[in-house]
């Protein structure tokens, strides 16, 4: 009787040994599964990551192209304005001396060839900031995250600072003969401070 109760006991460890092994592999099979599935999830985002990555370069690009298209008309259309300014110029003064009053027509004439002038130049100077301004956007898309961030925060400065050079150079076509030389220091200013922000965001991912 001895001897019939130790086989059956044996009996019963060999299958609950036999039982454990398999709830072993069973949860190794599912561990290599979540593991795989894991690392297929992380090629995924690292994939996306990379489109978001090419697709702001490409855009970035893509604008610097055309403010450098813009660039070059600005600048052929400012060196023939100021010939032309310069020649109508001169002529109006010439006629101007006849009288009093042809000569407040000049000195009217002057002034609005002289706001224009001034107007198209600083626009030009605006456009070769905003230039660099998307150069440094295109580098702080490839920058890490802390990077971007910083880049990010010193870019809406910037873009401040562009609405107020924007604002500030429009005040030419009100100048008046008075007010002319405060507006243009004002939008001096505001273009050396539209610079120095700049500079201080490109520093960051140079």
């Amino acid at each position: 009787m001895i001897e019939r109760k130790s086989g059956r006991s044996g009996l019963r460890t060999s299958r609950v040994a036999h039982i454990g092994w398999a709830a072993i592999v069973a949860l190794g099979l599912a561990s290599c599964d979540d593991s795989a599935k894991h690392q297929t999830e992380i090629a995924k985002i690292q994939r996306q990551a990379a489109e978001s990555a090419a697709k702001v370069e490409r855009d970035a690009k893509e604008k610097i192209a055309a403010a450098e298209k813009q660039l070059e008309t600005m600048r052929a259309e400012l060196a023939d304005a100021a010939a032309k300014a310069k020649a109508e110029a001169d002529q109006a003064v010439s006629t101007a001396q006849q009288s009093a009053d042809e000569q407040a027509k000049a000195a009217k004439a002057a002034l609005d060839k002289a706001r224009q002038a001034y107007k198209s130049e600083a626009r030009l100077r605006l456009t070769d900031l905003n230039k660099t301004t998307a150069e440094v956007q295109a580098k702080s898309a490839k920058a890490s995250g802390a990077t971007r961030t910083a880049v990010n925060k010193l870019l809406q400065k910037v873009v401040e600072l562009q609405k107020a050079a924007g604002k500030d150079i429009a005040e030419f076509d009100k100048a008046t003969l008075e007010t002319f030389n405060t507006v243009k220091a004002k939008v001096d200013k505001d273009l050396a401070a539209l610079k120095a922000a700049i500079a201080a965001a490109r520093a960051k991912v140079m």
